[in-house]
């Protein structure tokens, strides 16, 4: 994973890169990639091992999986507030 990340890192800015189905600019890319954290790579891994199915393209699904980590991380974060809010009756 630590290369898939540098290989992003190290992309010129104007490069297109796939992530899932879309191309993407790379400086897009890179600054989402920028918000990755230990968390972020430890729960991709975790999902990535409870996966049945054959994988074509390993590193495309793990470039997808860093970049929408960052999303889910967001999202939990977001839903643990307004439930947090919901219980205290705010």
């Amino acid at each position: 994973m630590a290369m898939i990340i540098a290989e992003v890192y190290t992309t010129r800015p104007v490069t297109m890169i796939r992530i899932g189905p879309e191309l993407m600019d790379a400086l897009t890319v890179q600054e989402v990639f920028r918000e990755i954290r230990e968390e972020n790579v430890e729960r991709l891994i975790g999902k990535f091992k409870k996966i049945t199915f054959p994988i074509r393209n390993v590193r495309g699904y793990l470039r997808t999986g860093l970049y929408n980590s960052v999303f889910e991380t967001e999202a939990g974060i977001i839903n643990e507030v307004n439930g947090d809010l919901k219980t205290e009756g705010v």
